[in-house]
């Protein structure tokens, strides 16, 4: 959903607001694509490539089995966004405008890197399988939800507009500084 307010504050300046609420809904393959095995880069377990294992093969700057596919655990990202600006057009033909904005996303579907897998094996163990002498088997990257981005900063905008003898011209400039990200 989204509000929005306008008020026209003067003849020549507009000040606006407005507060939306969205979501992406994971895709069909996000949800449903099948698992594909494959091999990690060349990585080192971090449980097991140290002390008396140090350089060892089987632990150590090696590759593992990996499985990716879809989830279909997923929950929809969901977006919250607010802006705040105004419009100045001290001259006709000649307008600036100022917008601060602000979006917050949530449960973004992502994937975890192999090596933040491993290196956060007490957070994310369930996604590690190992065998009895403790070597990986394989890690699961499948899809999940994780976390949120802030994102904030502010849009600027000049426009000019002017007729001649030859006909309608007009210049403008847009830029966005990222405050937040």
């Amino acid at each position: 959903g989204k509000i929005g307010l306008r008020q026209q504050v003067t003849p020549s300046l507009l000040a606006r607001a407005t507060l939306s609420t969205g979501f992406r809904a994971p895709a069909l393959l996000d949800l449903y694509g099948p698992v594909q095995a494959g091999v990690s880069a060349v990585i080192n377990d971090p449980a097991n490539c140290q002390g008396a294992n140090a350089g060892n093969p089987d632990f150590c700057a090696t590759q593992f089995n990996v499985y990716s596919g879809g989830n279909s655990r997923l929950k929809p990202e969901k977006a919250t966004s607010f802006t705040l600006g105004f419009v100045a057009e001290p001259t006709p033909g000649f307008s600036v405008g100022v917008d601060y904005f602000r979006t917050t996303v949530k449960d973004l579907i992502q994937v975890l890197s192999e090596t933040y897998i491993l290196e956060n094996e007490g957070q994310y163990g369930s996604r590690v399988t190992r065998g009895p002498s403790g070597e990986i088997i394989a890690i699961d990257q499948r899809l999940e939800n994780l976390g949120k981005v802030n994102i904030s900063g502010v849009d600027l905008d000049a426009r000019a507009a002017w007729s001649t003898g030859a006909g309608k011209f007009s210049v403008g400039w847009s830029a966005t500084y990222m405050s937040r990200w």
